[in-house]
Order: C-alpha cells, then structure tokens, then sequence
C-alpha cells in the first residue's frame, strides 16, 4: 500500500486518555463523530449499519454491568515496565491467581478491552467484524513496542525462549510461514518499515478539536455532547435498503468464545457521574501504594535469586574453607 500511498498509517485507539474521565462510556469516540453507537447497534457514524456476524449489523454493549471489565489505563502501562521479560507480562502470568499479576499480564488487558465495549467485540469469533477491533489492535501492538523500548533501555537480551507448543521462538509463524516467531523481534521492523506515533501528552501533542488538558499533566478526551454538526452528513449504508428488522441477529452475540479480562471498577454506565468521578479519585489515591505492592513481589522474587546464588555460594566456598583451616592447624599444631 505504501508503494501506492506513503502516507498510509494503521490509527490505533488510546483509551488511557478515555479511562481517565469519569465515564469512559461518554467519550466522544461513541458518537457519529468517530465509532458510532456504544449501546446499541450501530446505525450513525462512518461504520453505521455495517454487517455484523450472523448476517446482523454490528452492535456494542459498553459497560453494561458492575461485573464487566474497564479500558487500559496509564497505570497499567507503566506497571509493564516494572517488569523485564517477556514472561512476566505473557500468557505464563495467567498461571497465578494472584491479582497483582494478573494485572500486569498484556493477555488480560487485552481481554478486558474486548469486554469492556461488548457485543461483537466480547465474543472472540464475531469481534474482527466491528472496525474498533484493529483501532484496539493496534494499540497493543504500542504497547507491546514501549515494553521492548524499555527492554532496549535495560541492555536485556530477551528472546522469550519459554516453551509453548507451537510459539516457541524457532517455530513458525502463523500465517507467515517464510518467517519464524523471532523474527518478530527484529529490530528492523521498527526502524525501517513503520513507527509509533508517541500517545498524546500535555503540552506536544493534547489538542485539537476533541482533546484537552487538566491540571496540566493529564490529556483527556471530550466527552459526547463535543459532536456536533453530524446531523446533514450523509450516512454510509452498506444495505440497499434500511431494513430496521434485519438490525436483530439471527443468533445471540453470546454464541461463541467469551473474552474475559480484569474485574471492573465500578464504573457502568448505570452509575451517576459523582460516582464516577469518585471510584476514579479513589484509583488516583491508590496508584502509589500498588506501585509499592508490585516492587515487594519483585523484591522477593529477586531476593529468592539472590538466596539460591548465596546457598550455592556457600557450598562452593565450603571445601576451600576445610582446606584453609587444616592446613593452619598442621602448621601452627593448634
């Protein structure tokens, strides 16, 4: 594509900046300004009445109960690069039922956005059919880049030689049979074929229509009533005919793989704003002390290391010190 138009660009969707405002439901990505509906199917917007799975028209269901899931947020993203290897924030960490790890697993995250929005996109056969699927993709594949920046950074050589039955690092790679999966950490991709715009940031890049600053470090998305002047545009239809009937799926969204992520904050889209905007203050309170949490789990991981190195230290050392003390007592006879 890029042969034909240089400036062709995968958008990915940054919900950090939408799971910072009280209700990430209200976002004005859910409007005919950018995704169309978020409760409903989709009717408005440049995707607006396209087919879904099971011959229906593609529909969300954001935030629907206290038991679904919440976005990625700023935080989670920083916790990743508490860690070093690919291990650490991989399918390995679903092992544990430990909630601090399974926050810092990139699969659960990843998970918890699909769960989050619902309808196609929370059942695994059905969510590449709404377009929001690839602007989400794309943001883990930032992701999963700013943690190898960060390896990088660190001067670690992590080639993710943990076994797992067909993704180990010499098999190949699905759908891509020429290349091995660690070609896919190949330095080269990212500097010579394509590179990541920065998130929005204060100060650089938090403007234009529908992005602000608060309290000068914090870039948020507006929220819905922002759209406006959508009314006389004209909208796609992919029918012939709009055929409000045909908009029920012939079978449940549920029939298929449910993707399951994180527990949710609290935040559905029944709650008040004040609540909101108070579970969200209480986060803000207690990102300190989850940071303390998550460096002690390590330090004892680390301090486990470092009492296998000190035990095999000592057996080592042993004989040398036997040897020491007998030749001492045979020269001075004590």
């Amino acid at each position: 594509m890029r042969s034909i138009n240089p400036s062709v660009s995968l958008p990915y969707w940054d919900y950090t900046i939408d799971h910072d405002i009280p209700q990430p439901f209200e976002s004005v990505l859910w409007t005919p300004c950018y995704f169309g509906e978020n409760n409903d199917t989709v009717q408005s917007g440049p995707f607006s009445f396209f087919y879904g799975a099971h011959g229906a028209v593609i529909s969300r269901d954001l935030a629907k109960t206290i038991n679904d899931t919440r976005l990625i947020s700023k935080r989670d993203i920083e916790l990743l690069k508490d860690f070093c290897d690919f291990n650490d924030i991989t399918t390995s960490a679903v092992e544990s039922k430990d909630s601090h790890v399974l926050e810092h697993n990139l699969e659960s995250l990843h998970d918890s956005v699909h769960d989050y929005i619902g309808g196609d996109m929370g059942v695994v056969e059905n969510s590449a059919y709404d377009p929001v699927f690839w602007f989400h993709h794309a943001f883990i594949d930032y992701i999963w880049e700013s943690f190898r920046e960060h390896q990088i950074e660190k001067s670690l050589n992590d080639i993710g030689r943990r076994f797992v039955k067909l993704q180990g690092p010499e098999d190949a790679m699905f759908g891509y049979g020429h290349l091995k999966n660690i070609d896919g950490l190949w330095l080269n991709w990212t500097k010579q074929f394509y590179i990541y715009e920065p998130q929005p940031s204060c100060g650089s890049t938090c403007s234009g229509k529908y992005l602000y600053c608060e309290d000068g470090n914090r870039c948020l998305t507006s929220t819905k009533e922002k759209c406006i002047g959508t009314e006389s545009n004209p909208v796609r239809v992919l029918r012939e005919v709009k055929d409000v009937d045909s908009l029920i799926p012939k079978l449940p969204c549920e029939a298929g793989t449910e993707l399951k992520g994180l527990i949710g904050d609290g935040r559905t889209r029944d709650t008040s704003k004040a609540e909101c905007e108070r579970i969200l203050k209480k986060q803000e309170n207690v990102e300190d002390v989850d940071h303390v949490v998550i460096n002690e789990y390590r330090s004892s991981n680390d301090g486990g290391k470092n009492f296998g190195f000190v035990v095999l230290g000592a057996v080592l050392m042993l004989p040398v010190v036997i040897g020491t003390y007998c030749y001492l007592r045979r020269k001075h006879h004590f």
